[in-house]
């Protein structure tokens, strides 16, 4: 099942969620897996700001972070070219080191779609364990944005959610 970005409520699909994602091939999987695994990262972020209402906001993330970048390229193509491969800033201390590129896929659903697909190939019981508290993290934030849809408050975090994120930060 996929699941795509929050609705347009002009269209007739309202209500659905769908997302475009592909079906990941077994060696596009295992490559993504092992970068994750490798030169990535995975989880449930918090920022705070007084512009959010509840003074933070919470959003899973997946990071890919490579010196490489042709691997680089190739994993956004995996992806089907839809993230920006950033170079990260590098501050005094890196002077003379190589450029370090990062990918970062951070919409709820894209998160749930690749992690669903990916999951079964983890080998780190750590970053399984993750996959599932952000899988269900992200579950319940897209059914708050659909009900959200019908006037239900779906930028308020409830206990299960604050619970997913201290659980998955705990793992860090």
């Amino acid at each position: 099942m996929t699941v795509w970005r929050a609705l347009n409520p002009s269209r007739a699909n309202r209500g659905v969620i769908r997302s475009d994602f592909k079906e990941l091939t077994d060696i596009e999987k295992g490559i993504l897996v092992g970068l994750i695994e490798a030169d990535g990262s995975l989880g449930i972020a918090k920022n705070r700001g007084k512009w959010y209402k509840k003074g933070f906001a919470l959003y899973p993330y997946i990071y890919i972070v490579n010196t490489d970048l042709t691997l680089m390229e190739k994993v956004a193509r995996i992806l089907g070219n839809r993230y920006n491969i950033h170079v990260h800033p590098q501050g005094k201390s890196h002077k003379g080191r190589k450029k370090v590129y990062k990918l970062t896929i951070k919409k709820l659903a894209h998160v749930l779609d690749l992690l669903r697909q990916l999951y079964p190939y983890f080998l780190s019981d750590r970053k399984k364990k993750k996959a599932e508290l952000i899988m269900k993290f992200c579950e319940i934030r897209l059914k708050k944005h659909l009900e959200g849809m019908a006037g239900t408050k779906a930028w308020e975090y409830g206990e299960e959610e604050i619970r997913l994120w201290e659980e998955c930060k705990a793992l860090d």
